[in-house]
């Protein structure tokens, strides 16, 4: 089996890497893992938030973000990835290592895996969870941004392939790296998860993430609920609405987000307020993986999302008032009647998206730039 070294923050990779770690021996992979931390059960989204006022939150958001841009560079695990440097080396020199794969963020994997590839001579895979100096939420200024491209074409013009999660991120990636194989890879779920969950007996609506203030808007969605709630077409007293947002105070461990997803007679999706080029969030393939009718809320027309729920069948996409409106009215007449809200999302489609499907992409990339058998 060849082996290939991965150095990433498994963290921060969660849920891609490992997957990804768990069936590459499947495609004749045998992976070694280099990271800071080590898996563990976490929160979902961390402890509960501080509460404060709105000018003391600011005034610290600020404060950070500009500590950040001078101390953070390129970011916080700069100096635990470089600790790193020697266990990596020892592993290339007494192992037959076939490739390098790191994978951001954090984006110091990349400058140690750089590193390692000039000393070596081995092929470097780049997989680009989020982007780096083109991420669409970067947070510093124009002074760090300039920095943080700078360091990015030099580290990256030295990989032998570029991976990533959606085709908004790959355009981008294609446009700064034009000489460089750019494959689109997206996130998945684990199909062998197996979690015999019934359904909850109140008609539960869960969402499970942060939401983004400026980004994503929960607004159309409450207004659509309670406008239904307020006509009497439907009962209050009937409703679970479970929204598990590190914003509003509740956090679930991680091991307990798959059993609330199944349960839940619908799934709410969040989309971004507007054009993402491709954007979507880690969480559409949980869902996808949970087996729900997904409700995906707000956005644009004819984006990935909305492409994605059509091939599989697996929820629709509500854009306006009247649609979130209208699905709600459909999902909760049908839960009335029945029990339970059917779900008709199409099985083939759907394991198009999960790990496994997703490691082999990934093998096929890593095949094409391995290192020969010597």
């Amino acid at each position: 089996m060849k082996k290939i070294l991965i150095i990433t923050d498994i963290q921060h990779a969660t849920p891609r890497i490992p997957g990804i770690l768990k069936y590459l021996p499947r495609y004749g992979y045998d992976p070694i893992l280099v990271s800071p931390s080590q898996p563990q059960e976490m929160q979902y989204f961390g402890g509960k938030r501080i509460s404060l006022p709105v000018w003391a939150s600011t005034v610290a958001q600020t404060g950070y973000l500009l500590y950040c841009s001078f101390f953070n560079f390129p970011d916080e695990m700069k100096y635990q990835f470089e600790s790193l440097l020697g266990e990596a080396r020892h592993i290339i020199r007494h192992e037959k290592i076939h490739a390098i794969v790191s994978s951001s963020s954090p984006v110091s994997s990349h400058i140690i895996a750089r590193k390692l590839k000039l000393e070596f001579g081995l092929p470097w895979v780049v997989d680009l969870r989020d982007l780096w100096s083109q991420n669409h939420n970067y947070p510093y200024g124009r002074w760090r941004l300039q920095r943080d491209t700078e360091l990015e074409m030099k580290t990256l013009s030295d990989a032998d392939a570029l991976v990533t999660t959606n085709e908004g991120f790959a355009k981008k990636l294609k446009t700064r790296y034009n000489h460089k194989p750019v494959f689109t890879i997206t996130n998945g779920y684990d199909p062998l998860i197996q979690v015999p969950t019934p359904l909850t007996q109140r008609f539960s609506i869960t969402y499970t993430g942060q939401i983004y203030n400026g980004k994503q808007d929960i607004g159309l969605f409450e207004q659509a609920l309670k406008e239904l709630i307020q006509s009497g077409t439907i009962a209050g007293d009937d409703i679970d609405l479970r929204i598990f947002d590190p914003q509003r105070g509740t956090t679930i461990p991680r091991k307990e987000v798959v059993p609330r997803q199944r349960e839940s007679q619908v799934l709410l999706y969040l989309n971004w307020i507007t054009a993402n080029e491709g954007v979507f969030a880690t969480k559409l393939f949980e869902y996808l993986g949970a087996g729900r009718p997904i409700l995906a809320v707000g956005g644009e027309e004819g984006d990935a999302v909305q492409e994605i729920l059509f091939r599989t069948n697996a929820g629709i996409y509500a854009t306006t008032l009247y649609d979130v409106k209208a699905t709600l009215e459909k999902f909760y007449k049908e839960y009335k009647q029945t029990g339970s809200v059917t779900y008709h999302g199409i099985p083939e489609e759907i394991q198009k998206y999960s790990f496994i499907e997703i490691t082999r992409q990934f093998a096929e990339v890593i095949s094409q730039k391995e290192s020969p058998e010597k």
